[in-house]
């Protein structure tokens, strides 16, 4: 039967008037707490035209959704202080969150249940459904998945391997139900029970019993008891010479559900959008990019910093734009990188130029923040570049992988673009309240003409013997100044909407001003 909440759905369903029978929906949930993410998701699934629908786990989000004429319907859920995965209230919100997927499906719909941290660039219902007049893209790849009753992306780490080899290569990493797709089928609907059983009431004596979210029992139910990696390849899937990416689910017992992987070229985590960039490599348009793979705790900050690094955050309010805070007026900078040394091969040198280029971005990113501070404008910060990759855990040891995330070496990619955070905290520079902005703010469209088309006041940095010798024409400053120096030098930028320091080493060495001085220290902190 249906509880309160999916009866709430099937009555939002037709007051939304959402989508015809046999359509395919997606659904997310979230609370108060996740409000800016969740609009960003929606943002992106109404630019593709996909029919959507929202659980809201407190009456505050139900209200901001309403507000928005968002498709929403009430799902209040108490958690226990807690949204750890470990935690007794997530598994019985992993519960009912399947359970809107059954009641989905008996109403005659296919289910795209995702995470509200997935940022959706292209419309995916022509690849998970595959018609046979789809003649896109990703007409002929779809072929290897078309015939699944269930999908699902993973977290490996290697897009390429994953794109050549099929499901051969993600059965051996862990698959990721923030994108999950299921059938309206007879199969489909079968691995919805099962799921749900096996979450909400497992055998106390079985497998299933000790695990505490849907992944986790979705990753067990794919696998043969005491076998790696246990999970079956399709092998009738094989089309035109192509990998099949289906494979067969051990759980329910001889049932023998489809279930395809998602390829990580099209349906792509955090790392291998962010880090990689593997898509470029390959000059591939992914479909979804999932926000995995985040350093800086479990918030949601760090996630909306990588999106808005890469153009897809798009619920910024207007005056972000504008940075009234500062006037509209900007200052930028150079990094400096440390070049590859030769024999880039061994990773001790890499470890090497790696720790150097580091310790130059924490230190010309202190001396920008200081003059930005010291100038009234607002920091945009540049790309930072790096020679090692960063990972989560003692066990992922990266000295093995040429400095590589383990798993991710079968595609080289280093020196690679390095995520902000991991290198600083997003969360505590948003708690700091320093005025900044990510290193593609000023070539956005939706920056003012004069600010975007204007270019830079580009300012040297000299030794202060090289200032008192500078010519009349050059724009410079000294080495070492107070905040007060600083404004007085360069007061003939003050009409200037960007700045640009081709170094940002040592600008300001003291802070006259002691409002200044005691923000900066905030800052540093």
């Amino acid at each position: 039967g249906l509880d309160n909440s999916a009866y709430n759905l099937v009555q939002s369903l037709a007051q939304w008037n959402v989508a015809p029978e046999g359509e395919t929906i997606a659904i997310t949930f979230g609370d108060q707490n996740v409000l800016p993410h969740m609009l960003n998701w929606e943002a992106h699934l109404a630019k593709t035209g996909m029919p959507l629908i929202v659980g809201a786990l407190d009456h505050v989000m139900l209200e901001k959704l309403q507000e928005r004429n968002i498709p929403c319907y009430e799902m209040i859920t108490k958690f226990d202080g807690s949204n750890a995965h470990a935690s007794a209230s997530w598994k019985q919100f992993a519960a009912k969150r399947i359970g809107q997927v059954r009641a989905l499906q008996r109403l005659g719909y296919n289910v795209l249940m995702t995470d509200i941290d997935v940022a959706w660039l292209q419309d995916p219902r022509p690849y998970l459904n595959c018609p046979s007049d789809y003649t896109g893209e990703f007409a002929i790849h779809c072929q290897m998945i078309k015939d699944a009753d269930v999908m699902v992306s993973s977290d490996n780490l290697c897009p390429k391997c994953d794109w050549d080899a099929g499901a051969n290569y993600p059965i051996y990493g862990t698959l990721n139900t923030g994108i999950v797709y299921v059938k309206r089928t007879e199969k489909g609907q079968k691995w919805a029970d099962e799921w749900l059983k096996n979450l909400e009431k497992p055998d106390l004596k079985g497998r299933y019993a000790t695990l505490t979210s849907d992944q986790q029992v979705f990753n067990m139910m794919m696998r043969k008891p005491d076998s790696w990696p246990g999970i079956k390849v399709w092998a009738e899937g094989e089309h035109d010479g192509r990998k099949t990416r289906i494979t067969l689910a051990q759980d329910p017992p001889g049932e023998e559900i489809k279930v395809g992987i998602l390829p990580l070229m099209l349906f792509m985590n955090g790392h291998g959008y962010f880090v990689q960039q593997a898509h470029k490599k390959v000059g591939i348009n992914p479909i979804a990019v999932h926000a995995t793979y985040t350093f800086d705790g479990a918030g949601s900050t760090p996630k909306q910093h990588r999106f808005r690094s890469a153009g897809l955050w798009l619920t910024e309010a207007d005056e972000y734009w504008l940075a009234p805070e500062t006037g509209g007026r900007y200052l930028t900078y150079q990094p400096i990188m440390v070049p590859a040394p030769d024999g880039t091969k061994y990773t001790k040198n890499l470890i090497e130029a790696h720790l150097e280029t580091m310790q130059r971005h924490v230190k010309s990113l202190k001396g920008a923040v200081a003059m930005a501070l010291a100038l009234n404008r607002t920091l945009v910060l540049p790309t930072f570049n790096c020679h090692c990759d960063k990972t989560w855990g003692g066990h992922d040891n990266i000295f093995k992988s040429k400095c590589m995330y383990p798993g991710a070496q079968d595609h080289p990619y280093l020196p690679a673009h390095c995520p902000f955070d991991h290198l600083f905290s997003p969360s505590a520079w948003e708690k700091s309240g320093i005025s900044y902005r990510p290193s593609n703010f000023l070539t956005d469209t939706r920056v003012p003409g004069p600010v975007r088309h204007g270019g830079p006041a580009r300012i040297e940095s000299m030794s202060r013997q090289e200032y008192k010798n500078k010519k009349a024409h050059q724009l410079a400053y000294p080495r070492g100044m107070t905040d007060k120096e600083a404004q007085y030098i360069l007061r003939r930028t003050d009409n200037v909407p960007v700045v640009e320091l081709l170094m940002a080493d040592d600008t300001i060495c003291e802070f006259e001003d002691p409002i200044l001085k005691e923000r900066f220290e905030t800052y540093m902190r």
